[in-house]
């Protein structure tokens, strides 16, 4: 990602769910997702509660930190990695930030759109999707990217290229959630295709689950929503 944050806490636990098989057989740890598993989940507890949302098989952990109040996840697909990558899922979390009563989701996606400003300049791409619901939590959701840089940016992104991302922010219980698919694309702005394509694959990632820690990964994915 163009803004790509460093920091966060715990352990992922990288699973998937083989439908039809006993309850404590559905759930097995791996180091890369399977590309012919029908169903791909990921859970990690991230302070205080479990987040558990899907991923498209094929996809594999690149990069994972924890440093103070921030965690980050970013998963590309098998044969890209986190320096170069065309498409890449990011999951972030930040500590105890829910209790600010000044930080909602929506705060935190148009700060987000402010940063990218700074980058992209009038090339900025800013599509707000509007306040949701996650698992019954607040949330918010936005399209952002920049239609092209200047030059090369650090995060990997080359001159004549562009990236958009589904943003979705999620106030937990305690702590604040981002969740966001992104993609890359020749400079330009992004085609209707591209757009279409991006939310069209954010689907995968849904639905995203926030439990207790006490709650297990599978009592977590297959209940129903509050």
């Amino acid at each position: 990602m163009v803004l790509r944050k460093i920091a966060l806490t715990a352990m992922a636990i990288f699973l998937f769910s083989n439908i039809g098989l006993a309850d404590e057989e559905r759930w097995k740890r791996v180091n890369s997702i399977p590309t012919d598993a029908k169903k791909v989940n990921a859970s990690m507890p991230i302070f205080g509660q479990r987040l558990v949302h899907g991923l498209p098989p094929g996809w594999k952990p690149g990069f994972e930190n924890a440093s103070g109040g921030h965690y980050i996840m970013e998963y590309v697909p098998v044969g890209q990695t986190v320096q170069r990558w065309e498409e890449m899922i990011t999951v972030q979390g930040f500590k105890g930030l829910a209790k600010n009563p000044k930080v909602s989701p929506e705060f935190m996606l148009r700060a987000m759109m402010a940063q990218h400003k700074k980058i992209c300049n009038e090339k900025l791409i800013v599509q707000p999707l509007g306040v949701r619901k996650v698992d019954a939590h607040e949330a918010f959701a936005a399209l952002i990217g920049c239609a092209g840089i200047p030059g090369d940016h650090r995060s990997g992104l080359k001159e004549g290229y562009g990236e958009i991302a589904y943003y979705i922010a999620i106030k937990g219980s305690q702590d604040m959630y981002m969740i966001h698919r992104a993609m890359r694309f020749k400079e330009g702005a992004p085609t209707p295709g591209i757009v279409a394509a991006l939310t069209k694959e954010m689907e995968v990632v849904e639905p995203i689950k926030l439990c207790e820690l006490d709650i297990s990964q599978t009592e977590c994915w297959e209940r129903e929503s509050p």
